[in-house]
């Protein structure tokens, strides 16, 4: 579930309307709109905020994911010298820079 869902579900619990929710939380309806349209991300501070609001605590958890892996990649990985290990993750390291460094340009040029 995102948190824009999260929180429309959070007000229907509650019987509460955007307004409600926002005046609430010390906040604007116009933000409450934009985390359940999706527009903003919002910060687990506001998440937890909005919670308190209706007199609910937000809990963070985590659960192990299966790893997206073949099992003959872990071995060839593990296979691999400490040298070449770090040798590739440099080469990702130096090609995220590049990504990164591509993105901003994008960016500049619009």
């Amino acid at each position: 579930m995102d948190a824009g869902q999260w929180v429309v579900e959070l007000r229907a619990r509650h019987g509460l309307r955007q307004a409600d929710l926002a005046y609430r939380a010390g906040t604007s309806q116009q933000a409450i709109s934009r985390i359940e349209h999706g527009l903003v991300s919002p910060t687990i501070e506001m998440l937890a905020r909005l919670a308190a609001a209706c007199g609910e605590e937000l809990v963070l958890g985590y659960k192990q994911r299966a790893v997206p892996f073949e099992d003959e990649q872990l071995r060839a990985s593990i296979r691999r010298s400490a040298s070449e290990r770090l040798e590739l993750a440099v080469g990702w390291n130096e090609f995220a820079g590049e990504i990164a460094i591509a993105g901003a340009k994008a960016r500049e040029q619009r």
